[in-house]
């Protein structure tokens, strides 16, 4: 009996053991889709915090599913995604209503750490080096001089978030040569940001600007735009020399959108830019076209499509150059999302979520 016993006992360790053991394995990660290669639509929805979602479209299969944060999560997104980013195969989205940074799994969308909401108000765009994101965030905005606004630099382990006053409404960023570069979109500047020691310098500009491109001898490509509270006859692409921050060309560009999207994309080789011009019609309907720049001719080629309604944001498909279309109707309508080639062929159409602003482009692996 006692040797039947302890064969019992002995049995009873080792299971626990094999179990203990299967615990400590990693799990398999389901990804939110079953496509390889993913277009994330962000849909940026009715402000406040209304019908923001994520759409997933699958490349290959030409198909698009809508509201898959809320598949994965239960749970109906409640802000509005100002931008997304996606770092170490980790999300952050930009939560501009509720004053957050959402994190979910770039594979699954799952949300399983908590947002980042201390010091954080009003985010806009994301950039990273290393353990370090740095975000433009509009603060108590007052719409005029934006004296609150700043930059938020998050430590990505700890999730301490660090205020870098920086009035003027800082949007797009980029890092090159060790700086981080702001463009601000209610000051005639480009703040200039020492990551070493935080210190900022600015660099004049014709015009206010909204986004950043960073080339292969990084080199920046920024966007100024003329907009309703600063006019201005200089819209167009400028060119930032990041070794010495002067800007060497400005090559103009009427109309060029001042929307709060993706209004600026590099090709795979980053040889153009395709960027967004509009301007309203006598209906007052926003009409416009993705324009082409010839980054070593420093010049506008034909554009690629034209006299589309309600255009909001463009995209570059990184595998094949083709260009995704964002255009938003209206704030509370579907919308829709143009898929052409670099001849300027439609090759596909699929309906978004409401406001779709931002396209990112994930390989499921």
């Amino acid at each position: 009996m006692r040797k039947i016993n302890k064969i019992i006992a002995l049995a009873i360790i080792a299971a626990t053991f094999f179990v203990s053991c299967k615990k400590d394995e990693p799990t398999e990660i389901t990804p939110i889709s079953t496509a390889k290669n993913i277009a994330y639509v962000v849909n940026y929805g009715t402000y406040p915090g209304l019908n923001s979602e994520i759409s997933i479209y699958d490349i290959d299969n030409k198909s698009i599913v809508h509201d898959n944060y809320k598949k994965a999560n239960d749970i109906d997104f409640a802000s509005n995604i100002q931008s997304m980013a996606i770092n170490n195969d980790i999300a952050y989205l930009m939560s501009n209503d509720g004053d957050k940074i959402d994190i979910i799994n770039a594979k699954t969308l799952k949300a399983s750490i908590n947002p980042i909401s201390t010091d954080i108000v009003k985010p806009r765009f994301f950039v990273a080096n290393g353990n370090t994101a740095y975000i433009s965030c509009w603060g108590n905005a007052d719409w005029n001089l934006m004296e609150d606004s700043y930059i938020a630099k998050i430590d990505l382990t700890t999730k301490s978030v660090t205020k870098i006053a920086l009035p003027g409404g800082p949007e797009g960023l980029a890092i090159a040569n060790n700086k981080l570069y702001a463009a601000l979109n209610y000051r005639d500047s480009i703040a200039v940001i020492n990551l070493t020691s935080d210190a900022i310098s600015y660099i004049a500009t014709p015009a206010v600007s909204s986004y950043l491109l960073k080339d292969n001898s990084e080199n920046l490509y920024v966007s100024f735009v003329s907009t309703y509270s600063d006019p201005s006859l200089a819209s167009g692409i400028g060119y930032i020399n990041t070794n010495t921050d002067v800007i060497e060309s400005n090559t103009l560009l009427d109309g060029i959108s001042s929307n709060y999207g993706s209004i600026m994309q590099f090709n795979s080789d980053k040889s153009k830019i395709y960027i967004i011009a509009a301007a309203y019609d006598a209906n007052w309907v926003l009409q416009g076209g993705v324009h082409v720049f010839n980054t070593s001719t420093k010049s506008y080629e034909t554009p690629v499509v034209e006299n589309l309604a309600g255009i909001n944001g463009v995209a570059v498909n990184p595998q094949n150059n083709n260009i995704y279309v964002l255009l938003a109707p209206s704030a509370t309508e579907k919308g829709t999302m143009k898929i052409c080639n670099t001849a300027g062929t439609i090759v596909d159409e699929q309906e978004t979520g409401i406001s779709p602003c931002q396209v990112m482009f994930y390989k499921v692996d």
